[in-house]
């Protein structure tokens, strides 16, 4: 997925540990401010910036690493030229709000680039790759009992209750079974949308196929008719989204 970063001052939503900040610090960006709600992966951040700036000789690389929340962003309107959140639309229990503030804090013609999220209908949407292999569990069997499964299987294997810390409570839903209580039930009619509403322009919206999905996804790309459809969404692994603040 291409998009423009050089000399540009850039937002990352989610920065994890800092190598997509880093990254696009060390290959032109102005200024790379990441933020996450994680503070252990933030000291993780500091420290990679700080050892690749000593690796390539530099002083400093132009990074910054915040505890902030996507919901309510400290920084003045009009602040960044290009936002960046990779993997992170599904995770965000109001999703519209992010959109939102990524809005205002992106300067006018700004770009927010969403490498890529995935629909609760998508292959792996649960994200129970840990333990619990099934793609598309949820059409098939109700949360509770996909939890309930879940918390079986931990009990012979207690490497699961700490993937998933929520899980010794026994909850009804799978959202409650991780650390963050993270997982919405967005699609992407519903992030199209809401992106719109916001005041997004969708310059381009692409669903992702595995191995096993990409046949009937191409073939969903082809059809006007179904192409919008909860088909889409299910032949595909997640949707990558280029967005421009007009």
């Amino acid at each position: 997925m291409k998009f423009d970063f050089y000399d540009k001052e850039v937002l990352e939503i989610g920065c994890g540990h800092g190598g997509i900040s880093t990254l696009m610090a060390i290959c032109g960006a102005k200024k790379v401010v990441g933020i996450d709600i994680n503070k252990e992966n933030l000291r993780y951040a500091e420290v990679f910036s700080n050892y690749q700036a000593k690796r390539l000789g530099a002083n400093v690389i132009c990074t910054e690493f915040l505890e902030m929340s996507a919901y309510d962003m400290k920084f003045e309107s009009d602040a960044f030229d290009l936002v960046l959140a990779d993997n992170v639309f599904e995770h965000f229990m109001d999703p519209q709000t992010v959109l939102k503030e990524s809005h205002r804090v992106l300067k006018p013609n700004g770009v927010l680039v969403v490498p890529i999220f995935s629909s609760i209908y998508s292959k792996y949407a649960l994200h129970l790759k840990v333990g619990l292999k099934l793609p598309w569990s949820n059409l098939f069997f109700s949360e509770k009992t996909i939890v309930q499964a879940l918390y079986r299987l931990a009990q012979k294997d207690n490497y699961l209750f700490e993937a998933y810390p929520g899980l010794k409570n026994k909850p009804d839903k799978v959202r409650d079974v991780r650390k963050y209580g993270d997982l919405n039930d967005i699609t992407y009619s519903k992030f199209k949308k809401m992106a719109s509403e916001v005041g997004f322009e969708i310059v381009l919206f692409k669903t992702i196929s595995s191995q096993g999905t990409k046949i009937p996804a191409a073939i969903i790309r082809r059809l006007p008719f179904i192409r919008n459809s909860i088909f889409a969404d299910i032949f595909s692994i997640g949707a990558r989204a280029i967005l421009i603040k007009k």
